[in-house]
């Protein structure tokens, strides 16, 4: 019962600790989702903000290059004019170079014609490449490229004036070390870090300059673009830090913990609300079996005391009746005995000898009523002793013989135990169960309904220190209603009889203790198996004490 009723109470506890856990598991993927979302469109923001303010920063050399360009062309594109404008805008040191390059001509090359720094002659191949593709832009702008020579690397800009293939182009050095120190110093980007390509792509070679030294941002970052003249450079954004914050980068953390001890501190109630209810529940179910055993014993009770109450007044009515019809029954006999001596002494009419044969028949009859009813009116407790059932039942045998046509066959165990009772109220039991079963029998249909025949069969067996006495016979047997009332006082379904055998008969069982079994129904025999305590036998120095 301990089982069952904790396999009850488990499944509404673990079906809402699971739903709690689920519950505690989609808020806590939800809360870190959210705050990737939350991230993410912070590092989108600081992107666009870092793409602004280095767009600003590089406008001044757009600026300069275009204010060159405007100027040269303004004053024909006279080589004196470019070197000019060049001194009076561009910086005479920190590596700044500058050039007017004459792109095609007979060789089909770009060849500068005037410039400063070290800038003359052919320009290397990038340089070229930028000057041809500054000149094909339209409208006209500054367009942009990375130049690497070993480790150093500079910006060059380039922009048609807009006569005769001439470009301005200007180079600026870049200082990725004194950027990165800078950046440090300034703490612009201290919670990111920072990548810039001059270029629509993430190629090595378009990279301008980091904020953590050469190596770019990798793994999770954000871009955005950045317009540079006619080109639109790459702004590449990681964060180095939660740009949340950290609680709110960890409170999913925060969130799994509070459901995990929600739900252990729900489960836990609620394991104990329902041991509790079931514990309640089985109380009441016990307390409730305990009433109705209490209200059928109280049934049973009535009943017995009901019975007994009939029987006391039956048992009082036949005593009386007994002692009343004793005495009258002693004067006819009497009476019968002196007619039955004066009629010898004469020669008596034969039908005067038969009306007194009947006369002493029924008063034999009424004798016998009588006993019956000073027998059950007259219970005493028995007085007990070791009896020997085998010896007692071949007495019974000779004195209450089987009628003729019945067979009776014996099965003794071997070594049967002796039963504690009184004898004589055995023997009564006895023979008031052997006198029935011989009448069962001779009322049978030809004596032959049984399987073998007119037959009654006496047993006797012993276990669990009891003795068990048998008697079956092949009768007509019983059916319900008569195995319902065969007890009762003064019930019988024979045509001559009292009814008072059986009641006896139990009466005396139950004073030893012992238990009346029946077997029977119509058409098969009836069966009686009465237990019987067995005596105790006790072994002593000398003999044995029963």
């Amino acid at each position: 019962m301990a089982s069952s009723r904790t396999s009850r109470l488990r499944w509404p506890a673990v079906a809402v600790v699971l739903i709690l856990l689920g519950l505690t598991i989609v808020s806590t993927i939800g809360s870190h989702r959210a705050n990737q979302v939350q991230e993410q469109r912070l590092l989108r923001e600081r992107a666009a903000e870092v793409a602004g303010i280095l767009t600003n920063a590089f406008s001044s050399l757009q600026t300069q290059v275009s204010t060159i360009a405007a100027e040269t062309a303004l004053n024909g594109a006279d080589p004196r004019s470019f070197l000019a404008a060049s001194k009076a805008l561009a910086p005479a040191t920190g590596g700044f170079k500058t050039g007017l390059a004459r792109v095609g001509g007979a060789s089909g090359r770009p060849h500068f014609i005037a410039g400063t720094g070290s800038i003359a002659g052919t320009p290397q191949p990038v340089v070229s490449a930028l000057l041809q593709r500054a000149l094909a832009v339209s409208p006209q702008g500054v367009t942009s490229a990375v130049l690497t020579s070993g480790s150093v690397k500079a910006l060059g800009m380039a922009q048609s004036i807009g006569q005769r293939g001439l470009v301005v182009y200007e180079q600026f050095p870049l200082d990725l070390a004194s950027f990165t120190r800078a950046s440090a110093r300034t703490q612009q980007f201290r919670e990111l870090r920072v990548a810039l390509y001059a270029g629509r792509r993430r190629a090595p070679g378009d990279l301008l300059l980091t904020t953590n030294g050469s190596t770019p941002p990798t793994g999770s970052v954000v871009t955005a673009r950045a317009p540079f003249g006619a080109d639109t450079w790459l702004v590449v954004v990681q964060a180095t830090v939660p740009l949340t914050g950290t609680f709110a980068q960890q409170a999913y953390w925060v969130v799994l913990l509070i459901g995990l001890v929600l739900t252990t501190l729900v489960g836990f109630v609620l394991v104990t609300v329902l041991r509790r209810r079931d514990y309640a529940m089985a109380l009441v179910a016990e307390r409730t079996e305990a009433l109705e055993d209490s209200m059928r014993e109280l049934e049973h009770t009535q009943e017995q005391l009901v019975r007994s109450e009939r029987l006391a007044a039956i048992g009082e009515l036949a005593s009386v009746v007994g002692h009343e019809l004793r005495n009258p029954l002693g004067v006819i006999t009497n009476a019968h005995y002196l007619l039955r001596t004066v009629l010898q002494r004469k020669d008596a009419d034969p039908d005067v000898e038969r009306h007194l044969s009947t006369a002493e028949r029924e008063v034999g009859a009424a004798t016998l009523i009588v006993g019956d009813l000073l027998d059950y009116a007259r219970a005493r407790e028995p007085v007990t002793s070791a009896v020997d059932v085998v010896d007692l039942i071949t007495e019974i045998q000779s004195i209450l013989p089987p009628p003729p046509g019945v067979t009776v066959s014996r099965e003794d165990e071997p070594g049967l135990p002796a039963v504690r009772a009184d004898r004589d109220q055995l023997r009564q039991v006895l023979l008031n169960v052997l006198s029935n079963a011989y009448e069962a029998v001779q009322a049978s249909a030809a004596g032959s309904t049984g399987p073998n025949g007119a037959s009654v069969t006496i047993r006797t067996a012993s276990a669990d220190a009891k003795v068990s006495i048998s008697v079956a016979d092949t009768g007509i047997g019983m059916d319900d209603e008569t195995r319902a009332q065969m007890f009762e006082p003064f019930f019988t379904r024979k045509t001559r009889g009292t009814g008072l055998g059986l009641a006896v008969t139990r009466r005396i069982v139950d004073s030893h203790g012992g238990v009346i079994h029946i077997d029977s129904a119509p058409g098969r025999g009836t069966t009686f198996r009465m237990d019987f305590p067995a005596a105790e036998v006790e072994a002593v120095e000398g003999g044995v004490v029963q």
